[in-house]
């Protein structure tokens, strides 16, 4: 009866606002249920990197046709355009951990609703200690950390590390980010060690826009266990950029 008490008047008293239209948010989350009806949904997509389809014929875009990927599966629910672009650039860059939190809780509750299978281990796409210094927090790492609270995936940060700083990607065209990511990751571990290595693993990130960085991941991983058939790599995303 008290508990009931107090919940009612923090909902009254503490109803988060909606980041997008300052109207009372959905439960305990700060976007509305009328924003989150407006976000670009991407049902329809590649099945191995989430491109948004144009056709309902397509199950593969021309790209992973032609030249799949490394990676061999993607759950990405969200399209980056309209008001998931705010959210996920004040939360990348400028910290804002409310809009972080959105994100992650939007993200959930679509791999709630999906048929995906789950990982073995959650690996955040990792950055260069210069550039988390400078940035404060790795968004990819936050992100992983969100959902394997929800999903009990466990996370493991140390698995892949970033040995060059480079250029921010989204800076940068397809060809420039494919250069821009020569040697750019390590993995933390051996062949001679593979017995622990994890056979299903899904690559975090918040955006994706060419899949070039999550390529080069899987890439760097496969090449140095290539003798190992079993390894499944996928590629969880908040949201992937539509091919203008």
């Amino acid at each position: 009866m008290i508990n009931n008490c107090i919940n009612k008047l923090q909902n009254i008293f503490f109803q988060p606002t909606c980041l997008i239209c300052r109207s009372p948010g959905q439960g305990n989350l700060s976007i509305c249920s009328q924003c989150i009806s407006q976000l670009k949904s991407n049902r329809h997509c590649c099945s191995r990197c989430s491109l948004p389809l144009e056709t309902d014929s397509q199950v593969l875009c021309p790209q992973c046709q032609s030249q799949p990927p490394q990676f061999h599966q993607s759950f990405i629910p969200f399209q980056y355009r309209g008001e998931i672009v705010n959210l996920i650039r004040n939360f990348k860059f400028s910290g804002n951990l409310t809009s972080g939190r959105v994100v992650a809780e939007l993200f959930c509750r679509q791999l709630d609703a999906s048929d995906i299978a789950f990982p073995d281990v959650l690996v955040p796409v990792p950055l260069h200690p210069s550039r988390t210094r400078e940035r404060g927090f790795n968004q990819a790492l936050w992100l992983a950390d969100k959902i394997s609270n929800y999903s009990g995936i466990p996370v493991n940060h140390k698995l892949v590390s970033r040995t060059s700083k480079s250029r921010a990607q989204h800076q940068l065209n397809k060809s420039a980010r494919l250069r821009n990511l020569e040697n750019a990751f390590k993995v933390e571990s051996s062949p001679n060690n593979d017995q622990n290595f994890p056979a299903h693993i899904a690559i975090v990130d918040d955006v994706v826009t060419t899949g070039a960085t999550a390529n080069t991941i899987a890439n760097t991983i496969t090449s140095l266990f290539n003798h190992k058939s079993d390894i499944r790599i996928q590629l969880w995303a908040i949201a992937r950029t539509p091919l203008e």
